[in-house]
């Protein structure tokens, strides 16, 4: 079972039994009590309602342009909307924040706390991308050299910016932690491995790690049959369907009652 599927579960049985019982029966005896949890939960499940703070695409953000079942946390910024544009079938975490020029393709997932600032250069993730937790890629950056003065809150006469566009195309993932930098290209199907630092650009379908990241194998090009079957209608995505998880302690309980 997916882990924050499993958690909120244990979390509403924990609140259940101080209500209700001193200690939860492991064998699920009283069946009438988790019968009404389990209904409770496969029938909010069932509609997809697993991540609560998600806002979906009738919500008026201000964003460029903005494609179908497109699920945006109401706890994520966005600056800049004007110049946002996201596909269909995206995905946008708790905290996430999205400043400047942001193109992104469909079916994208960016994790909790990443952050992409891309200002008037431009960042673009093509379709299939993940971009996991606690990421931060930047298309502009400060001149760290020391003949010019550093952050916003200095005035742009004193300052050097740093603007390059960050190109990340289909099919790669960014793994945790790590941090992109102005001007990078993530090739096709690249794979970052967490807490890498990437300042350069990186050839396709390999599999990259460290400070700074370098190649360490080729990757594997199997989840290119998986899309295949997605795109044909072959695959259902139950991830975050939990009633495909419940389902069958929803039938255990309908039989006990």
């Amino acid at each position: 079972m997916h882990r924050p599927i499993k958690a909120w579960i244990i979390n509403v049985f924990h609140r259940y039994s101080k209500e209700n019982f001193a200690v939860i029966s492991p064998k699920i005896q009283e069946f009438n009590v988790y019968r009404t949890v389990f209904c409770n939960l496969y029938k909010g499940f069932e509609k997809g309602d697993v991540m609560t703070s998600f806002a979906y695409e009738n919500k008026d953000f201000g964003f460029e342009a903005i494609g179908k079942d497109a699920k945006i946390s109401n706890k994520a910024s966005f600056y800049n909307t004007e110049v946002i544009r996201i596909g269909s079938n995206v995905r946008i975490d708790d905290f996430c924040i999205l400043s400047g020029k942001i193109t992104i393709g469909d079916n994208v997932h960016i994790s909790a706390y990443t952050s992409l600032f891309a200002g008037d250069a431009g960042i673009f993730i093509g379709d299939y991308c993940t971009i996991s937790s606690r990421c931060a890629i930047y298309a502009i950056s400060d001149d760290y050299g020391g003949d010019f003065a550093t952050n916003p809150c200095i005035p742009i006469e004193y300052r050097n910016v740093i603007k390059n566009p960050v190109i990340i195309e289909k099919y790669s993932i960014i793994g945790s932690g790590c941090t992109v930098l102005p001007g990078v290209v993530i090739g096709e199907g690249a794979a970052i491995g967490s807490m890498s630092l990437v300042r350069d650009s990186i050839s396709e379908w390999g599999v990259y790690a460290g400070i700074p990241c370098k190649r360490i194998k080729d990757r594997k090009r199997g989840l290119l049959k998986m899309i295949e079957k997605i795109e044909n209608g072959g695959v259902r995505d139950d991830r975050y369907n939990a009633s495909a998880y419940l389902s069958p302690l929803f039938e255990l309980c309908e039989v006990a009652a």
